[in-house]
């Protein structure tokens, strides 16, 4: 890994270009997997975008190496890529039609993604379901794995009776966390932060999660309440970024893999999150066994655990920020000691700063 050590826990206010500037490089940008059918406008209006089997492999890759008769569970599966990986990893066990014994899981509320999912892998019991439905954990159980791609969609959009329900499941699930949190994360977050704890409801203690989401979640309003809860229940081992690709065509969204660990017990010590920014392609990184294989294939930097806040510039932030920071040592300060730092405005203008291969 040509990954440096450096360790900052102050990254630059200013990381790289915003979304605008993509669109140059965009357009040099080669297609790394094979186009996806265009998503409809009911999947659109509920965030579902299909996953690419590399980024599916990859997020397994972050977890592996795996142990004997795991169960796994998908709980958005879509078509079932997650599930498929999952399956060609060889963590199809023991198939059942009891999702207490079964050992591939998966669960969506879309009718023709279930469908799809049940042909793509009949080793797997598909539940037709929301991922935030009341009943879903006693439905299915816990699981040893949690996989996914939970939906993209805008908090703003979601109905206030939608939330409301989904702000009790929350409630119900983790009735020893903070409830302004929980209700706050319902409100102000798009329904990825809600699925990030539902999933980890559906994890044993000790288990681990590699969700796929939006880097909005590390800075969105809810982005402070969302990780204190996170932070009580597990450990954020890793957030793995491709910086060179859109794993999603249709969705205006730049995501990343968030790798967890579930705590087996409360107020566990956190140490740091490992920040990798890939270097070679997803394809080749989902080849690896493990993070520390992985991150051969990035630019690796890290942040403290309890800083939440710190997740998203060190991330973004280019190679040479971290070679002028160090440079800078002791003279380099935060900008909010210079300056008071307001919130500009959210245009909403996607068409404007995000473009399509097809417009590129």
């Amino acid at each position: 890994m040509s990954a440096s050590d450096d360790r900052g826990t102050q990254p630059s206010p200013r990381a790289e270009p915003a979304p605008s500037s993509a669109r140059r490089s965009d357009a040099r940008r080669p297609a790394p997997y094979p186009r996806e059918p265009r998503a409809s406008a009911e999947r659109l209006a509920r965030g579902e975008f299909f996953t690419a089997a590399p980024v599916a492999q990859l997020a397994l890759a972050a977890l592996a190496p795996f142990e004997a008769h795991v169960r796994v569970l998908d709980p958005t599966c879509g078509d079932g890529a997650f599930l498929a990986a999952a399956h060609s990893t060889g963590l199809a066990s023991r198939a059942s039609t009891d999702c207490e014994r079964c050992s591939l899981v998966g669960v969506d509320i879309d009718r023709d993604a279930v469908a799809k999912a049940r042909a793509r892998v009949p080793e797997a019991r598909i539940v037709e379901g929301d991922v935030l439905a009341p009943s879903l954990v006693e439905r299915v159980g816990t699981f040893d794995v949690v996989i996914g791609n939970p939906p993209y969609v805008r908090a703003g959009t979601l109905d206030p009776i939608l939330k409301r329900t989904r702000a009790a499941a929350l409630q119900a699930d983790w009735p020893e966390l903070e409830r302004s949190s929980l209700d706050a994360v319902a409100r102000l977050a798009d329904p990825a932060a809600a699925c990030i704890l539902r999933a980890l409801r559906l994890t044993k203690p000790g288990g681990r999660l590699a969700l796929v989401v939006s880097t909005a979640l590390l800075d969105t309003d809810a982005a402070a309440p969302l990780w204190r809860l996170v932070e009580r229940v597990a450990h954020v081992r890793a957030i793995i970024v491709a910086p060179t690709e859109r794993w999603f065509d249709d969705a205006a969204v730049n995501s990343m893999l968030i790798v967890l660990e579930r705590c087996a017990t409360e107020g566990a010590d956190r140490d740091e999150v490992r920040l990798l920014r890939l270097r070679s392609s997803t394809a080749t990184a989902a080849r690896e066994v493990g993070l520390d294989a992985i991150a051969a294939h990035a630019d690796e930097r890290r942040a403290p655990a309890s800083q939440p806040a710190t997740w998203g510039p060190a991330l973004r932030a280019p190679a040479a920020w971290w070679r002028w920071r160090a440079a800078a040592g002791d003279l380099l300060v935060p900008l909010r000691e210079l300056a008071e730092i307001r919130r500009g405005l959210t245009t909403g203008a996607n068409d404007v700063f995000y473009v399509t291969r097809d417009d590129a």
